[in-house]
């Protein structure tokens, strides 16, 4: 595994519960506190009581800590934090870890497209494309998989980028793992089967799609353990 980054102050915690969509009740030194939580999947198996997890201390809003991770192998750590997940992104995008990507740029975040906010404007030379970054926070162990959870605004995304393709714009989704020892990834059709189909019809119609796969150890590093993690979509 490769070293991308190294997080500063995390702060060593144990889960005590999903409070709400957005909060985790996290045990810190003998002493709970509410951290924030930036995924607003259904999270299953991840949040159980008693899990190791790391947090990062912030100063405004109603929480003190954000939760980024929760232990899933020994010493190794599954990232819930989507924003973390488009840090880490940004970084690969930048130092050329992907070819899919090699000659272009990402020059904006959050671009608007017609009923939908995607995550990044892409350019190469003369040529626009848009890209759509997914958290696949679910796993059997094989697979990771995407959505965790019914997703109206992920399948909303898969239309908007077959609708740019046919417009002549590139159009890519990609799934960033965050599962030790994972094959591949895969739609989680058991949740959302028309996830599946669409993003099969996607596919046929030139939408990319691509996967990738990081973790994060105890000491705060953050390891690329596939770049290029394959896509297996269920007949």
């Amino acid at each position: 595994m490769v070293k991308i980054l190294q997080l500063p102050r995390v702060v060593e915690c144990r889960i005590l519960r999903r409070e709400t969509l957005f909060t985790v009740l996290v045990n810190i030194e003998n002493s709970i506190h509410r951290a924030l939580l930036r995924n607003t999947g259904r999270l299953a198996g991840l949040l159980n009581k008693g899990a190791k997890a790391f947090c990062i201390p912030k100063s405004t809003g109603k929480t003190r800590y954000i939760l980024l991770c929760v232990e899933v192998k020994r010493g190794l750590y599954s990232i819930l934090d989507t924003s973390l997940h488009m840090k880490i992104f940004e970084k690969l995008a930048h130092k050329d870890t992907f070819p899919w990507m090699k000659n272009w740029t990402i020059v904006k975040r959050n671009p608007r497209a017609y009923e939908s906010i995607l995550d990044y404007l892409i350019k190469s030379s003369d040529f626009i494309g848009f890209i759509e970054l997914k958290s696949a926070v679910h796993s059997n162990g094989v697979y990771a998989m995407y959505p965790d959870a019914p997703s109206p605004r992920g399948i909303r995304h898969l239309y908007t980028l077959i609708r740019l393709r046919k417009m002549g714009y590139r159009s890519v989704v990609v799934f960033a793992a965050s599962f030790p020892g994972v094959r591949a990834f895969r739609p989680f059709i058991e949740i959302s089967p028309e996830y599946g189909r669409l993003l099969r019809s996607a596919l046929s119609q030139g939408v990319e799609a691509y996967a990738f796969n990081v973790v994060m150890n105890r000491k705060g590093d953050i390891l690329l353990e596939k770049s290029h993690l394959p896509l297996e979509l269920p007949l």
